[in-house]
């Protein structure tokens, strides 16, 4: 197995010492991926980063987004394929993989422990880091969990890891647990068709909903559940940023799009499950036509949360509704989503 390491590590160093533009390269890890980034931009080279590019099929500008640019293709990043769900102490309760070895190391918990989930005789610089505590939107009630996704995980892989998760709750005798996840896993499976989703990755679809302003699907889940988004800049620093936050600021107040512009990647996205007890989700997505495959007209997801009774004040919920709307000759004229916290 050292031998096709080496040889890739030879190849691409090749490359990156001659970087320039159209030239193509795979980085492996990312250590590899910084290195691609930084090199670029030594040379004034601009980067395209690409993983499933479906995107090029709803938006065409993105078949000359990579002209005149180095093609950096992020889904051999082993790191960045890494899906983990923790429950609330920080226990790994599911690890999926994708690809061959995985090069990983978990974010600080909480509780200020690390869990490790690096394989045996590999040291790895990177890791992911759970948000500071004034982003953290999950309440640590008795039986939550924390799903901690690579920006390369497929929308197929976080969709299979749910729905392993949903049975196992099941399982437990846990009915609200189950439904809430449920209706998760029935909301994604309606976005685009299998060969999208197999091959569209978490990180792209969160570029392109704030770089080309996406009508998707998946994020009315991600903003009810308070998704937190993590960046990479080509400096090495990581980004925290409220996804809900940047979706609803300015272009140039936006954090997230200033650091896509500067060649940042989406490493990963962190949410809380709806498994905790005293919480119910729901959501929906109405159509025209087909079940999936197809816009929405209204995407919605609803999360509520009640406090343990010991603690109870007052009930809390979540609720994003995300709304197209069409004009006579059945092309989009508007996007409208709404975010409404009641206490």
């Amino acid at each position: 197995a050292a031998a096709p390491q080496q040889q890739q590590q030879q190849q691409f160093n090749a490359l990156v010492m001659h970087i320039q533009q159209g030239c193509v390269l795979a980085p492996a890890s990312m250590q590899q991926l910084l290195e691609a980034l930084q090199a670029a931009n030594a040379a004034h080279v601009p980067v395209h980063l690409l993983a499933g590019n479906t995107g090029a099929g709803i938006y065409k500008s993105q078949w000359q987004a990579s002209e005149n640019r180095a093609i950096v293709l992020v889904h051999h990043v082993q790191e960045l394929k890494e899906l983990t769900i923790l429950d609330s102490s920080g226990v790994q309760l599911q690890n999926s993989r994708t690809g061959s070895a995985v090069h990983y190391s978990l974010k600080e918990l909480p509780n200020g422990q690390q869990a490790d989930t690096r394989m045996a005789g590999h040291s790895v610089a990177f890791k992911h880091q759970l948000a500071p505590a004034e982003y953290s939107h999950a309440q640590q009630q008795q039986g939550s969990c924390t799903l901690v996704a690579g920006g390369a995980v497929t929308l197929t892989g976080l969709l299979g890891a749910l729905k392993n998760l949903e049975a196992e709750q099941a399982d437990q005798g846990r009915v609200q647990a189950a439904q809430n996840l449920r209706y998760m896993c029935a909301h994604i499976s309606r976005i685009a068709g299998t060969l999208v989703r197999n091959a569209a990755t978490l990180g792209g679809h969160l570029a392109l909903a704030f770089t080309q302003h996406l009508e998707s699907d998946l994020l009315p889940i991600l903003i009810a559940a308070g998704a937190e988004v993590e960046l990479l800049d080509r400096d090495g620093k990581q980004h925290w940023n409220f996804l809900e936050d940047c979706l609803v600021s300015s272009s140039s107040s936006n954090t997230v799009l200033q650091l896509l512009d500067t060649g940042a990647v989406i490493t990963a996205v962190h949410f809380p499950l709806p498994v905790a007890d005293g919480v119910a989700f729901w959501s929906s997505k109405l159509t025209t036509h087909r079940r999936c495959n197809e816009h929405a007209i209204v995407n919605m997801a609803c999360w509520l949360s009640t406090p343990p009774a010991a603690a109870r004040t007052r009930s809390q919920s979540s609720l994003l509704l995300s709304s197209r709307s069409s004009n006579g000759s059945g092309s989009s004229s508007s996007n409208i989503q709404f975010y409404v916290a009641v206490g």
